[in-house]
């Protein structure tokens, strides 16, 4: 009688741990859709700068891309169809240029250019600056991340469905650079190319990323762990993110700070030509052992004696102020070197 008593019982408890599991199921699947629904996911829109000046050849690499530009991205709202023509007519003609804001060529259904003249109002959807980010295949099909001049937008939205969403990308100057290509880009998304991660206006096989010429100076470096204490940086040792890094002027004014990145880069942009000197603030159990001290320097409140001294002239980049700093508490190394620098015998370089 006892086991037939509990059987019902079993059922009974089973049967209300399999609802409330199939309710909360339901509920996180209608809270999921309903994220989709209301726009969550979108296209995605990017973009390189990057100067020619530093290799004037009409190609980049990731040590071309620069850090520091603004670029604003601008959505056009109440847009029109001014006028759909062929380009390749004889007798070809557009449309006055105070009735449109720009064109897209194209090709029609049956495979024949076109040139769609659009108007409307842009709208700024928002400023960013280039630093790191974004992702290339490379030669071995794994994913590379720039470290350098990236910039860029997801989740964007869609007109309506089957339309044409048109964006514009726009340099910002400040007068540190000059846009070598054009200062803007339409980046037109639609449905088929909703999370196609594009260079502007539609691949970077027929439109190369921003290329500038810089007109002021441009100072960087990185800052790293050297494990070793050997003043020269291997693939293994990390770079330190978060560190104070200090530009001052001859006299050791203090001109701008920066905070590494989580490369380790610093960069201080938009400088005119003279000399400045270029400081790392202390970092606690961190000693710093690239560059070694220099005799007679005063540094700035909380900096490291260490330093290097720049001659900048106008449109020149100097990209290998890199400090080197040991971990106290982490390495046999670290132990030794401060034995010495305790004794005096590493704290100054004598020449």
């Amino acid at each position: 009688m006892r086991k037939t008593k509990r059987w019902p019982v079993f059922v009974v408890i089973a049967t209300l741990v399999i609802t409330t599991l199939l309710a909360s199921s339901a509920v996180a699947l209608a809270e999921e859709t309903q994220g989709t629904a209301s726009g969550d996911t979108g296209g995605v829109i990017e973009a390189l700068v990057w100067d020619d000046y530093k290799s004037p050849d009409g190609k980049y690499t990731d040590a071309d891309l620069v850090d520091g530009i603004k670029v604003s991205l601008y959505h056009l709202e109440g847009k029109q169809l001014v006028a759909t023509l062929d380009p390749t007519a004889e007798s070809f003609e557009g449309p006055d240029p105070e009735t449109y804001q720009f064109y897209v060529d194209s090709t029609n259904f049956w495979g024949a250019p076109v040139r769609d003249y659009w108007n409307g109002e842009w709208v700024l959807v928002g400023t960013k600056v280039t630093g790191p980010g974004g992702y290339a295949l490379g030669q071995d099909n794994t994913l590379i991340e720039y470290q350098h001049g990236w910039v860029g937008w997801n989740n964007l939205p869609l007109d309506s469905w089957g339309d044409n969403t048109f964006y514009k990308v726009e340099l910002v100057d400040n007068g540190t650079f000059k846009p070598l290509d054009g200062g803007e880009r339409i980046a037109q998304l639609n449905p088929w190319n909703l999370h196609t991660k594009q260079y502007l206006p539609l691949t970077f096989k027929d439109t190369p990323p921003f290329a500038i010429q810089s007109t002021s100076a441009y100072i960087g470096g990185t800052v790293w762990s050297d494990a070793n204490a050997d003043q020269q940086r291997q693939w293994a040792e990390k770079p330190l993110e978060g560190c104070t890094v200090v530009l001052t002027n001859r006299y050791g004014s203090k001109v701008a700070t920066a905070t590494t990145n989580r490369y380790g880069y610093f960069y201080f942009q938009g400088l005119q030509p003279g000399t400045y000197k270029v400081w790392v603030m202390s970092k606690r159990y961190f000693k710093q052992v690239a560059p070694y001290y220099k005799l007679l320097t005063w540094p700035p409140s909380g900096c490291e004696k260490g330093h290097y001294a720049i001659s900048a002239a106008r449109g020149k980049y100097y990209d290998n102020n890199n400090f080197g700093l040991l971990d106290m508490k982490d390495s046999v190394w670290a132990k030794l070197y401060y034995g010495l620098w305790w004794l005096g015998l590493l704290r100054y370089q004598f020449m």
